[in-house]
């Protein structure tokens, strides 16, 4: 077992955080870094969760795709983007790119990815249509 320094990677703030890992690199246990300038010793519910979900029986480490009869199956990551880009482009073309809008809310709007993938793939297409709780749950004011 060793203990190394490193960083949560679930949302925005990237709090330190001290790993205990096995012999094999697995996670053990998370805690906060308490020489963490920013953050001092602080992490979140979901930081130091990830242990149990990294090890979980149910997490899924491979593409899968829903089958007609609602079961899945593996397919390439490859064949997974093409038929993604595949469905976007239709629509893209069948009804503009506005029909394409993205949500982000609760733990999605603060997911360290999903913030800057999001506003990315909305320009590539051309939509402006990005949308999140604070867009949502705010009146609008005409003024």
């Amino acid at each position: 077992m060793r203990e190394v320094k490193s960083f949560c990677r679930f949302c925005i703030p990237f709090c330190g955080v001290r790993l205990t890992l096995d012999d094999d690199g697995h996670m053990i246990e998370v805690r906060g870094d308490k020489k963490d300038m920013m953050t001092q010793g602080y992490a979140c519910i979901k930081g130091l969760q990830a242990p149990a979900s990294y090890s979980a029986p149910d997490r899924i480490l491979q593409t899968l795709k829903r089958t007609d009869d609602g079961s899945f199956k593996p397919i390439s990551l490859e064949q997974a983007l093409d038929e993604i880009a595949e469905k976007l482009r239709g629509l893209v073309d069948g009804y503009g790119p506005e029909s394409i809008g993205l949500f982000q809310g609760a733990g999605g709007l603060f997911n360290a990815i999903g913030a800057s993938i999001a506003p990315s793939l909305l320009d590539a297409i051309g939509s402006h249509k990005r949308f999140t709780t604070y867009t949502i749950d705010q009146s609008e004011s005409d003024s």
